[in-house]
């Protein structure tokens, strides 16, 4: 008798267990659907107000160009508006298909200092323009290399070049360092290249700095809020890490680490 009770308990506590982890597997469910739902909410809503704008202007235009048609002045002004509206719609979805169908990674053995010239040139224009200084301090007296893709990290160069700009109204540096990281675990060695790129802009609020890399943050009023967002998962997928520090009216550094390759 007393065999068929513990039995009988053994069975309701086991029972009891599987309902238990059933439920907490159907929460964490749960709370996955909320979290899509609400970044499929807010990829729509993003979505749709980048496309409203210049579809507004373009209604403004419609609505007033019979009666206007003769007023140079207005033609002038409203072919100008929806030009940089209709400009600015096509970075944004240039930028929306990069997010959702990211390129193939061709990977390939690489030294970094040798890439790096080729997106400063392009951008030398823009630094002029808005009064940057470039200061490089690169340790170009040791030789490492990375396995990287390397349009993709001319990319992501130009994404935190860019970012930086934006941030710099007013002018100001950018300083490109590089190091190599050694560390050490209970079983291995592990090198690591690291560059950091950091600016004397406007810097990011404490209270922003963890959304920063989310598609569709920006605080920028010309912004798609999905360069930061595509500049680490370019990153992450080459292997790397993206880390931010930031000080408001200061200025911000970002830090990217890739293992370095090692020689055989």
């Amino acid at each position: 008798m007393l065999y068929k009770i513990n039995l009988l308990l053994g069975l309701l506590v086991g029972m009891s267990s599987l309902t238990f982890f059933a439920f907490i597997q159907l929460y964490r469910q749960k709370i996955q659907m909320k979290k899509i739902q609400f970044a499929t909410e807010t990829m729509v809503s993003e979505i749709v107000h980048e496309i409203r704008n210049p579809l507004t202007a373009l209604q403004t235009f419609h609505e007033y160009l019979p009666e206007k048609i003769d007023d140079k002045q207005f033609l002038s002004n409203y072919s100008n508006l929806i030009g940089r509206e209709l400009e600015r719609m096509e970075d944004f979805l240039d930028h929306l298909l990069d997010f959702a169908r990211p390129q193939p990674i061709n990977f390939m053995s690489i030294d970094f200092h040798n890439l790096l010239e080729s997106p400063l040139l392009l951008l030398e224009h823009d630094f002029k323009r808005n009064n940057i200084e470039i200061i490089q301090d690169v340790q170009e007296n040791f030789s490492v290399n990375i396995y990287v893709d390397s349009n993709q990290m001319q990319q992501i160069l130009m994404n935190l070049f860019f970012n930086a700009i934006d941030g710099m109204t007013n002018g100001g540096r950018l300083t490109i360092t590089t190091s190599v990281e050694m560390v050490k675990s209970w079983w291995q060695k592990d090198l690591f290249f690291v560059i950091a790129i950091a600016d004397t802009g406007c810097g990011i609020k404490d209270k922003h700095l963890l959304q920063i890399f989310n598609p569709f943050f920006t605080q920028k009023a010309k912004g798609t809020g999905l360069g930061l967002s595509i500049t680490k998962g370019l990153i992450e997928g080459n292997g790397g890490t993206i880390d931010v520090q930031s000080t408001e009216n200061v200025g911000t550094i970002f830090t990217m680490k890739f293992p370095v390759i090692k020689k055989t």
